[in-house]
């Protein structure tokens, strides 16, 4: 939170700019003074306020990882643990797609449950998957070969098959056994 209290003008509008990205529904924002804390209130679209101390986890993970995100730099690693905790399906898909964005000049490594973290782009581009499965022996780390990459990059470009690769599909790398049938 101090870090936030900080902020230049310009790091604020910033700072806002990605919450928008994230939390569309976001007005305005600001650090309050309440029995001798401090605290962040915003408010939204429709004039509603919400105080921090009543945020849900969820939100008050969305402002953690936004400001990792904007305090993180090129060439830098941001580690992100179960990203998708607490959050409604489509701010998971927001949060998502700006990890993906920021990625492209920074490391980022993100532990997840969650589908809509996948991105088959990400992966035509040089993302990796590792899953981790407990066996009697001990942890196995599973990743896609190249040639699975390759076939995934094919059937991204296939326009005539738009939702073969939806959520649902995605669903497969956190499955422990799959079984594939046509018809």
């Amino acid at each position: 939170m101090s870090r936030i209290a900080i902020f230049t003008e310009e790091d604020r509008g910033r700072f806002t700019e990605l919450l928008k990205e994230l939390l569309p529904q976001i007005n305005a924002w600001r650090i309050e003074l309440s029995r001798g804390q401090a605290f962040i209130q915003y408010e939204t679209a429709t004039g509603v306020r919400h105080a921090a101390d009543l945020f849900g986890d969820g939100m008050a993970s969305i402002f953690r990882i936004a400001l990792s995100l904007f305090d993180s730099s090129k060439d830098k690693i941001v580690i992100i643990d179960e990203p998708e905790l607490s959050l409604h399906p489509q701010a998971q898909k927001s949060l998502a797609l700006v990890l993906s964005r920021y990625s492209s000049d920074r490391q980022i490594i993100a532990t997840t449950h969650s589908p809509y973290f996948i991105i088959w782009s990400d992966l035509a581009l040089g993302a990796k998957i590792y899953r981790l499965t407990q066996t009697r022996e001990g942890v196995m780390v599973g990743k896609l070969s190249h040639e699975t990459i390759g076939g995934l990059g094919r059937l991204i470009a296939d326009w005539q098959k738009p939702n073969l690769l939806d959520a649902v599909a995605r669903e497969v790398f956190f499955a422990d056994d799959v079984v594939f049938f046509e018809g």
